[in-house]
């Protein structure tokens, strides 16, 4: 976070500071996709921290958490509110998907999402459906998602 923000990496608020959401019991933020650079640096620190510690795989998630009050690092390039909410998806199963063809390790690796948006699938190896119960039930376990 402590660097992504002292590089001017992450989604903004409207103050113009770093956009902390709850997460789920933490707070963070969120890479500024729509920024060549920042997409470019975020890639590179998963394929560090990630591909080359030998991952098989990893649950890319939440890239639909994208609040409308959101903004882009760059305020004289920002998309609107709706625009942005919808775009995040894409911007995040193409970063996902450059990981694994930077890293040569297409077909190797593989991300699931359950996030999407228009144009998202092109980029996306795995499509998961959601989140199940820690068990083998039908009604909503994981066997619900193997078949």
């Amino acid at each position: 976070f402590l660097e992504a923000a002292s590089l001017g990496y992450l989604m903004r608020d409207a103050d113009g500071q770093p956009y902390r959401q709850d997460f789920g019991g933490f707070l963070a933020g969120t890479i500024d996709l729509f920024n060549s650079e920042a997409k470019d640096w975020y890639r590179d620190e998963m394929i560090r921290n990630m591909v080359e510690l030998g991952l098989g795989g990893w649950m890319a998630d939440f890239g639909e958490y994208t609040p409308l009050d959101m903004l882009t690092s760059d305020p004289l390039h920002d998309l609107e509110a709706e625009e942005r909410h919808n775009q995040l998806p894409v911007q995040w199963a193409s970063c996902n998907r450059e990981v694994l063809e930077a890293s040569g390790q297409l077909g190797h690796v593989v991300p699931f999402m359950r996030s999407g948006g228009l144009g998202s699938s092109k980029y996306q190896v795995l499509a998961w459906a959601g989140d199940q119960n820690v068990d083998w039930s039908l009604g909503d376990g994981v066997a619900s998602t193997v078949i």
